[in-house]
């Protein structure tokens, strides 16, 4: 890949990109595995994630010029990975959901409790993926992808009490949401 992406710059940005390039696509690959984990393909689709978060540095890296703030790129490059899992996720969501409900058809006599566990899941992952990605990405790195505060800290960048505080943010969020849909009546 990074054959193909040196294509596409001149010679003085070829050594930026390059650097750039070894120093963060195995971080980005694993943040948008780790977020397309539950997707169909998500081994390919994180490696077009990544490519796509390099061509766009490519095409805006004039624009954007980076090279004397490593936190503004590192947090372009990051916050890149999660837009484009967005439209991942947002093109794959009528998939999903129908594969999920074909291969969960309960039987008659659980019908009932099992058609309300399933609303009360959906409702949750609605209100999960409308969160901010600063609230919704730690969420999902620590209790989907079982990652701990430390690990979730480095491969976002930030200290591990931003991380504690993001997460529970996010679970406060996500409980006076539930509240507001009437969750727990």
């Amino acid at each position: 890949m990074l054959a193909f992406l040196l294509t596409l710059v001149d010679e003085g940005q070829r050594e930026a990109i390059e650097r750039i390039y070894y120093k963060y696509h195995e971080d980005l690959y694993k943040l948008a595995l780790s977020l397309l984990s539950q997707s169909p393909n998500a081994e390919d689709n994180a490696l077009d994630v990544v490519q796509n978060v390099f061509v766009n540095l490519i095409k805006n890296y004039e624009r954007l010029s980076f090279e004397l703030d490593e936190k503004r790129l590192k947090a372009y490059l990051f916050t890149s990975v999660s837009n484009q899992v967005k439209n991942i996720r947002r093109n794959n969501r009528k998939y999903i959901s129908d594969q999920i409900i074909y291969e969960n058809i309960p039987d008659d006599n659980d019908f009932p409790n099992q058609l309300h566990v399933k609303e009360n899941y959906e409702s949750l992952l609605n209100i999960v993926k409308e969160l901010d990605d600063i609230y919704s990405i730690p969420l999902e790195l620590r209790f989907v992808q079982n990652m701990s505060v430390k690990e979730i800290a480095a491969m976002l960048g930030i200290p591990e009490k931003t991380v504690y505080t993001r997460i529970a943010r996010g679970k406060i969020i996500i409980l006076k949401r539930l509240e507001e849909e009437g969750f727990y009546d």
